[in-house]
């Protein structure tokens, strides 16, 4: 394993082992989960806006947090190549307060939210950015669409399809603790901020549109 692939994203490595680290916390001490949960309704009568961003560095369980991080690692020090190191942080931490925004205007007097926890906006961010960044990207099985390339989807048909479907579960009620809306919204804003953030992308996507 080569870990300079890890050092030289700083801010991609910092925000791995601080979620990693916190999340694990919070597992532990239900206490300080419940305390950084996003509850809407809670966070606004107690003005805790904190929740909005702290909320990202908590999850409901291991397997939250293991496919958060997983998805994390493939796309998310890719990325910060790609646009930088500070833009990569922009882009991570604006991904989740926009994320968290809707379902947190969408929610505010809802007393019967159950609240949510986890890094999907900003996740869904980076996913869609990777994607803006390098339309050529195809999304597999890992080590078996190696072998079998009929099992990869290009990127721009799984992020249509993403986008797709969180739009339409997020005109539900939500359900089960998952938060649509962060997924919905994160992607949008992962969208809309790379073209701000780095705007050669342009360049990128009309050239890909060409070779189709």
């Amino acid at each position: 394993m080569d870990f300079n692939y890890f050092i030289n994203a700083p801010v991609a490595l910092t925000i791995l082992i601080s979620t990693i680290g916190i999340s694990i916390w919070g597992l532990i001490n239900e206490d300080i989960r419940d305390k950084h949960t996003l509850i809407p309704y809670d966070m606004i009568m107690y003005k805790e806006y904190y929740r909005m961003l702290t909320s990202g560095w908590m999850h409901g369980n291991t397997l939250h947090l293991l496919f958060n991080m997983v998805t994390f690692i493939f796309f998310g020090f890719m990325l910060e190549y790609r646009l930088g190191h500070w833009q990569f942080g922009v882009l991570y931490v604006v991904g989740m307060l926009i994320g968290n925004l809707i379902p947190t205007l969408r929610y505010r007097k809802d007393t019967g939210y159950a609240g949510s926890v986890g890094a999907s906006g900003a996740i869904s961010a980076i996913v869609l950015s990777a994607v803006i960044c390098n339309p050529y990207l195809k999304f597999g099985i890992p080590f078996l669409s190696n072998e079998f390339p009929v099992l990869q989807l290009p990127g721009y048909i799984a992020a249509f399809g993403f986008i797709v479907y969180s739009a339409v579960n997020s005109l539900r009620k939500a359900e089960m603790q998952i938060n649509h809306d962060a997924h919905l919204w994160g992607a949008i804003a992962g969208i809309a901020l790379t073209f701000m953030l780095k705007p050669s992308v342009t360049t990128v996507i009309e050239r890909f549109i060409a070779s189709i």
